[in-house]
């Protein structure tokens, strides 16, 4: 039996409003612009049109993944980051709008002119040492983590972008295997969920390396740590650019002002307007 493309999306975008989505019938539109490898335009074009026999398993597959509430992003392997597309899968949280705040807080600090030696604490994907070497050729940028999956993603990402050259991966738990390294900026997205916290959704929860979400039972534990530590790494007026929890702006505060060595000198809002970048300097 042929079923026009109009047909399987609205029947893919009901199974979707019925396990909760945000966005039943844009997503089905998505996945089958994915799996008829075209555009959006073009698929809204055929909608009377019958799905070709090829297509229309790889589509069912794809809604099947969907429907169980996988994250868009693990499904298609993409995420658009700063105007940038990064490979993504299971082993790497999925960039997020709000982390792009770290790249706003960094170029707004330093300009093209400048050269800089770069470290991204926790880096995953590769999202954010990727944008910054892409966007400032005279960085050099080293990406940490303590996954050997996520650097392997990492890796392809900046191959992606073309700047392998100026990006070298680190298996690294926080700084333990840079000794006797430092750095002019410092910059990092951490896990910095509550641990059972009861507020988040299933598409993340379900999906998302744990790793990459919690840091302990107030949150703050890595948070915590690179605060301390980036001490020892970051150069005379070094600076520290971080992502914090929708909550912990307070938190983050006092655990700089408790640091014999930082300096707080910003934080920067989202644009829900609530605080999630801090950026402090080292101030000897």
């Amino acid at each position: 039996m042929t079923r026009t493309y109009g047909e399987v999306i609205q029947r893919a975008a009901l199974r979707f409003s019925s396990a909760d989505i945000r966005s039943p019938r844009l997503d089905a539109e998505l996945l089958m612009v994915h799996a008829a490898k075209t555009d959006r335009a073009g698929i809204i074009a055929r909608l009377g049109e019958n799905v070709p026999e090829d297509v229309l398993p790889v589509f069912e597959r794809l809604a099947d993944r969907r429907a169980a509430r996988e994250p868009f992003a693990y499904i298609t392997g993409s995420r658009e980051f700063y105007s940038l597309e990064f490979f993504v899968d299971s082993s790497v949280l999925i960039p997020r709008p709000e982390t792009e705040g770290i790249i706003d807080a960094a170029l707004c600090v330093y300009d093209d002119s400048t050269r800089l030696n770069v470290l991204d604490v926790g880096t995953g994907s590769g999202a954010i040492a990727v944008t910054l070497a892409k966007l400032r050729p005279l960085w050099s940028v080293t990406g940490v983590d303590i996954s050997a999956m996520a650097l392997d993603v990492a890796r392809r990402n900046a191959g992606l972008h073309n700047v392998g050259d100026r990006v070298k991966f680190v298996e690294s738990d926080l700084f333990g295997s840079l000794t006797g390294s430092t750095y002019d900026l410092i910059v990092s997205n951490p896990p910095y969920l509550r641990k059972g916290s009861g507020q988040i959704d299933e598409e993340v929860s379900l999906f998302e390396p744990e790793e990459a979400l919690y840091g302990g039972d107030d949150g703050l534990c890595v948070v915590s740590s690179i605060i301390d530590q980036s001490r020892d790494f970051l150069n005379s007026r070094g600076r520290l650019i971080m992502e914090i929890g929708a909550d912990q702006a307070s938190s983050a505060r006092s655990l700089v002002d408790k640091s014999e060595t930082l300096r707080l000198e910003k934080v920067s809002a989202d644009l829900q307007g609530i605080d999630r970048i801090i950026t402090a300097i080292k101030t000897v």
